[in-house]
């Protein structure tokens, strides 16, 4: 079991005060990236009629965020997608049509807002997006495009969904979390997910702790359990910094690698996807890697 792999003493001492700095008008800003490959495939759409298969999709984005008003026990934080690039790979059937989707994906996610619902304690409650118009019209085909942005959007934000245990990170003992967004899968038809992480904080210096992850989960595109359905055996292992004097994740790396069961299927492929956050000054430079499509291997 993996969960078995959280070992070492833990450290002794009173917990570590932390919460998210949600006070109206504070500024966070990260690059984020996913890296998404895929159990067989998935559909991505241009607005107009474009279809290409894609195994694997990486978003690279940064985003500046700026707190709201605070109600129901969450503050609204609005996000702006600053830049955007996508790597992307398809079959060798299919190759070299997938690199113009991909740059109008880039072009809709590109100046595009995100708003999150995120709690003090870092429970983010929801993701909604609102993308930067291509064509100037809105369809069934479009929508559907909209939703799928945002689900890998979804996944690219899932590492600052961490929750903090009431009074502050143990550092005495682990702590249990069965709803994280780090599980989630982006796909097109709905799935579900059902996990277990344990999660393990480390003190690191006066400013910051690191929170260790380990975890399990089961994956079902789809979300309907029946005969010959796609299910996924997943393991989860990373780790999170947060700075409790900034009040936000700094950084944080994860990798989800998931197995299909013997129920699956003879061609059901692996699914894994990599995540990274990083926290960035207020007029800190980065410059993204271009959008580009992978080639695909030669099999």
């Amino acid at each position: 079991m993996v969960i078995g792999l959280l070992l070492s003493t833990l450290a002794h001492g009173a917990p570590i005060d932390a919460q998210w700095d949600l006070a109206e008008g504070a500024e966070h800003r990260w690059v984020v990236a996913t890296a998404i490959d895929f159990p067989g495939h998935i559909f991505v759409r241009a607005n107009r009629n474009r279809d290409v298969r894609a195994r694997h999709l990486g978003l690279q984005a940064v985003v500046d965020c700026v707190v709201g008003e605070e109600h129901r026990g969450a503050s609204d934080v609005a996000c702006t997608v600053e830049a955007a690039s996508w790597t992307g790979m398809t079959f060798t059937t299919e190759a070299g049509r997938l690199q113009p989707v991909l740059e109008e994906l880039e072009a809709k996610l590109t100046g595009a807002t995100v708003d999150l619902r995120l709690t003090a304690d870092g429970h983010l409650r929801g993701v909604e997006i609102d993308l930067t118009p291509v064509d100037g019209f809105i369809n069934r085909r479009t929508r559907s495009t909209d939703q799928f942005l945002r689900m890998v959007v979804v996944r690219a934000l899932a590492p600052l969904d961490l929750r903090i245990p009431e009074g502050g990170f143990p550092t005495t003992e682990t702590w249990v979390d069965s709803s994280s967004l780090t599980v989630s899968m982006p796909v097109t038809w709905g799935s579900s997910a059902s996990g277990h992480l344990v999660h393990r904080a480390i003190p690191h210096d006066d400013a910051r702790v690191v929170v260790q992850t380990v975890g399990e989960a089961t994956l079902v595109p789809g979300g309907f359990l029946e005969p010959g359905t796609l299910v996924l055996d997943a393991t989860l292992e990373g780790f999170t910094v947060f700075d409790h004097d900034s009040g936000r994740v700094s950084e944080a790396v994860f990798t989800t690698t998931a197995e299909p069961t013997a129920t699956s299927g003879p061609l059901a492929r692996p699914y894994r996807v990599q995540n990274q956050v990083r926290a960035l000054g207020p007029d800190e430079a980065i410059t993204l890697p271009p959008t580009r499509e992978l080639e695909p291997p030669q099999t």
